[in-house]
């Protein structure tokens, strides 16, 4: 968070975007920030609970000793999402920048290769992790740690998934799409869930990755790019 911030303080200052504009303030102002955190902070609640409830899942259900494996290939393909997450917060700012100004054809060309460039990188790098992945857990644990190809496997097309998601997510932001996001996230933390129950009996902990994989493509992913084309279309035209 604190690289976030100063990088976000380079890029206002070489923009020559003022970060703070004290003649804008007013109570008007300060309850538009209010109720967009609010609706923000309800979409960070729903991804949490998302992300963290497979764990706890599985370690009811199967043991804790199946919630370890799951665990760690968990934490290291999450490391694709967040290098994903980071090349999409910089591209924020521009990108608000120029669709406050109306001059959409600036960013959409950036937006399109990011949302081809950024979820195949991700996914290629899950790629080569997944085929190298007991070696480098044994490097990385000093110990072998047995997981079922299925979470393997699953854990790349969830990194695809998410971080196309992701890059569709940064735009919608810069749209002021706050409350679309929050209803898109609740619902993906709900089919996550019940999807999570239905397929941990069926494919082991890797229906808890599984899971994942359907609520991000159907809640999130997908209507994420209707509401693009939807809007953008619709408003050029």
């Amino acid at each position: 968070m604190l690289f976030l911030f100063l990088g976000g303080l380079i890029y206002h200052a070489r923009a020559g975007i003022a970060p703070f504009a004290p003649r804008r303030l007013s109570g008007a102002t300060f309850r538009k920030v209010r109720r967009d955190a609010l609706k923000m902070s309800g979409y960070q609640v729903a991804f949490t609970v998302s992300s963290q409830t497979d764990m706890i899942l599985i370690g009811i259900f199967l043991g804790s000793a199946a919630a370890a494996p799951f665990g760690i290939a968990h934490r290291v393909f999450s490391l694709m999402v967040t290098m994903g997450a980071t090349l999409n917060q910089a591209q924020w700012p521009a990108m608000a920048k120029a669709d406050a100004a109306g001059a959409r054809d600036a960013y959409l060309p950036l937006f399109r290769r990011t949302l081809i460039l950024v979820p195949l990188g991700a996914a290629s790098v899950a790629v080569t992790i997944a085929l190298l992945y007991q070696p480098l857990i044994e490097l990385w644990l000093g110990e072998t740690v047995a997981t079922d190809p299925w979470i393997l496997w699953g854990m790349v097309v969830w990194v695809l998934i998410a971080t196309a998601a992701n890059t569709c997510a940064s735009l919608l932001r810069a749209r002021n799409e706050t409350s679309f996001l929050m209803r898109a996230m609740g619902a993906m933390a709900g089919v996550n869930l019940v999807l999570t129950l239905i397929l941990l009996p069926i494919l082991g902990p890797a229906g808890a990755i599984w899971g994942s994989v359907i609520g991000y493509c159907s809640a999130v992913l997908l209507p994420y790019l209707w509401k693009l084309r939807h809007d953008i279309l619709g408003d050029r035209a």
